[in-house]
Parts: C-alpha cells; sequence; structure tokens
C-alpha cells in the first residue's frame, strides 16, 4: 500500500520532477515490481510512462546545459540566443535559472559593444562622406553614450572634421551668392572672375548647378557682346546686308531688351538705308537720255548746278573741282567703272567724311525737290541720293 502511495503523488505531480524525485520514482517501480500481485496494474503503467517521460526531459536538459556550457565558453551569442529561446518555449526557467542569468549578462554586456560599435562606424562613414549633418548626429550619439570615454579619440577627429566641413560650408554659401550676385550684374570681367574664383576653390563639383547657371548667362554675354559688335560695325559702315544680317540675328536670340538701344538705332538706320537703296535703284533706272540733259546744258539752271557739285563732292571729287561746270561735264562723259551710275552703284557710304557731308550739305540746303522736278528728271533723282546720304552721315556722327 505504502508502494502504491508513493507512485500514485509521482503521477498526480504537474510540475516536473526532481532529479531526486526521478530517483526516488525509479526505486519505488524496482520495489513494485516483488508486489505485482497486490498493486494496481495502471498505477504501475501510469508510473513508467512518467518515469519515461522524467527521464526524457532530464536527458534533454543535460543536453541542453551542455550546449549552454558550450556557447558560453566560446561566446556564440547566436547560439546562446537560440538556446534561451529553447528553455524559456519549453518553461525550463527554474532548471536554467543560473544559466539563463548568465546568458543576459552576455547579452548586455555585448549590446553595449555593439552599441559602441555602431556609433564608431556611424562617426567613420560621416566623416568619409563628409557629410557635416550626418557627422554632427553622430558625434551627439557618441557624447551621450555610456562608453564615451573609449570614443574620445575618434570624437576628437570627428569634431575637427566637422569644424572644416563648416568652414567649406561657409565658403560654399559664400560662393552661391557670389555667383547670384555675378548672374545679376550682367557684368562679364566680373562672372569671369566669380568662376575663376569657384573652380579654384574647389567648388566645382558641389556647385555644379550654380556654376552651369554662370556659364550659360556668361555664354548670353558673350553671344550680346558679339551682336552688339555686329550691330555697331554694320551701323559705322552703313551697310545694308550686314545690318539686315545683325538685326535679325539679334531679334532671333532674343535681345530685343538687352540691346534695345542698338537695335532702334539699327532699325532707324535700316529704314534710311533701304530708302537710299530705293533711290539708288531710281538712278540705276536713269537713261542716257536723261544723263545727256543735263550734260547737254552750256549754263545749267543754278538748281542743277549745285546738285552735280554736291553729288561730286559725296563721291569722292574735290569741291574745286566741281565748281567748273566744265569739268562736271568732263566726269558726266566718262563711262565704265567712273560713270556717274557706276560710281553711285557701287559706293559705300562709310567712305564719306563729315567735312564732305557738311559741304555737300550746304551747297544744296536751299533746294527743295519739289522744285527739280519741272527742271530735270535726273537732277530731283541724284539730289534724293544725295540727300539721303549726307542726312544719314550727318546723323550718325551726331549719335557718336
Amino acid at each position: 500500500w505504502k508502494i502504491e502511495s508513493e507512485l500514485q503523488n509521482y503521477c498526480d505531480k504537474t510540475e516536473c520532477l526532481q532529479p531526486g524525485e526521478v530517483v526516488g520514482l525509479q526505486r519505488c517501480l524496482e520495489e513494485s515490481s516483488h508486489h505485482d500481485n497486490h498493486i494496481h496494474s495502471i498505477i504501475i503503467r501510469h508510473a513508467k510512462r512518467r518515469l519515461s517521460s522524467e527521464l526524457g526531459k532530464q536527458n534533454m536538459i543535460n543536453e541542453l546545459k551542455v550546449q549552454m556550457k558550450e556557447a558560453m565558453h566560446s561566446n556564440d551569442l547566436e547560439q546562446l540566443e537560440k538556446l534561451v529561446d529553447i528553455i524559456r518555449a519549453k518553461q525550463l526557467d527554474r532548471e536554467f535559472e543560473t544559466e539563463l542569468w548568465y546568458a543576459q549578462c552576455q547579452f548586455e554586456k555585448n549590446s553595449k559593444n555593439r552599441l559602441l560599435q555602431v556609433v564608431e562606424r556611424d562617426l567613420s562613414a560621416a566623416m568619409e562622406c563628409r557629410d557635416s549633418a550626418a557627422l554632427n548626429k553622430a558625434i551627439q550619439r557618441a557624447e551621450q553614450s555610456e562608453d564615451r570615454i573609449k570614443l574620445t579619440k575618434q570624437m576628437d577627429e570627428a569634431k575637427r572634421a566637422l569644424g572644416e566641413l563648416r568652414e567649406l560650408e561657409k565658403l560654399k554659401n559664400l560662393h552661391k551668392l557670389k555667383i547670384t550676385n555675378a548672374i545679376r550684374s550682367k557684368v562679364i570681367q566680373r562672372m569671369e572672375q566669380t568662376l575663376h574664383d569657384v573652380k579654384v576653390d574647389g567648388f566645382g563639383e558641389d556647385l555644379k548647378l550654380e556654376i552651369c547657371d554662370l556659364e550659360m548667362a556668361l555664354k548670353r554675354k558673350y553671344l550680346q557682346k558679339r551682336l552688339k559688335g555686329n550691330l555697331n560695325v554694320a551701323i559705322q559702315n552703313l551697310d545694308l546686308v550686314r545690318l539686315r544680317r545683325a538685326i535679325n540675328e539679334a531679334t532671333t536670340a532674343g535681345f530685343l531688351s538687352e540691346l534695345g538701344i542698338e537695335l532702334d538705332e539699327a532699325q532707324g538706320l535700316l529704314s534710311k538705308l533701304e530708302r537710299l537703296e530705293l533711290i539708288k535703284k531710281a538712278v540705276m533706272e536713269l537713261t542716257n537720255g536723261h544723263i545727256a540733259e543735263i550734260k547737254s546744258y552750256s549754263a545749267p539752271p543754278v538748281q542743277v548746278h549745285k546738285v552735280l557739285m554736291a553729288l561730286l563732292i559725296v563721291l569722292g571729287e574735290e569741291p574745286e573741282l566741281v565748281r567748273d561746270w566744265f569739268e562736271i561735264q568732263v566726269l558726266l562723259v566718262k563711262t565704265g567703272k567712273l560713270s556717274l551710275k557706276r560710281r553711285i552703284q557701287e559706293y559705300n557710304a562709310g567712305n564719306l567724311s563729315t567735312s564732305s557731308a557738311k559741304r555737300a550739305a550746304n551747297i544744296i540746303g536751299d533746294i527743295q525737290s519739289e522744285e527739280l522736278h519741272s527742271i530735270s528728271k535726273a537732277a530731283k533723282v541724284f539730289y534724293l541720293w544725295t540727300s539721303a546720304v549726307v542726312e544719314d552721315r550727318l546723323a550718325q556722327d551726331v549719335i557718336q
């Protein structure tokens, strides 16, 4: 009865049996083998099953203890973490109380080491990428770390690097401001100097977009300068073809506001030159009969004489020479390249001097084109052409 009662007590325990209790269960089962006829078979069967289960658990616990010992000895935290998970899943905390405490100490120690490694890595990475924001954040984390004493050297290096980066950032922002002001100034020399300074200080990559804007503005200023030069040369030379081309280039390139003064002057001159071209066409349409009519005068009307004098002075003849009507008749007789119409056709208004233009203007200043209409068609055409050339030359002097 006593053996049966002990077996029943062992089977009724809900918790795992202690090693001593397992030995007691084994002893009771050995004694029960001498009293099989007096002990209930169900109790013996349950006791054997409980003993088998407890022995299996004991073997598992012993094996886990060995593995825990090896993992702690080799400091294999990954394996140790797996074993701890197994122990907690099988609810063996009481059996592994000491081992679990040691494992927790190892984890805390490793956590500190990991945090220290993370902070060191962040400091190194921030210094390598030269990111002031990341570097400042890494320094703050290092200063808040419990092991900040171990990070003294790295923090000093990081702070020096952060100071250098902040100085570079100030210089970078200064160059940004210089670029903006240079573009706004629209002064080529200032933009060129700013571009040179930025590249010399090594900000070619950091300010790539700003430099691109500056270079685009500089190219536009170069183009504006070239187009302005073309307009001025065409205006100075009174070259109709070049003037048209220069106006078209400036308008197409979108410099209506930047070259407004030059374009206005060029457009005004273009209108005059086109008018002069029309008058030149009218000269070319004069027949030999029209020229012969003027040449046939032995004593020409005063208006005709003055027009021919002014015309020949504009074409380059000496004023003293053309005072004599006979000398004018000699010049009217010439043919080929020296013919009057040919000289007018190939005339370059840029060759007209200011003094000659003023002299010619004084000669024909009191003549009206209407009064020439009834006297001579050729004289009227010559008057219109001469007065147009003289007016343009004198107007150009006023502008200059």
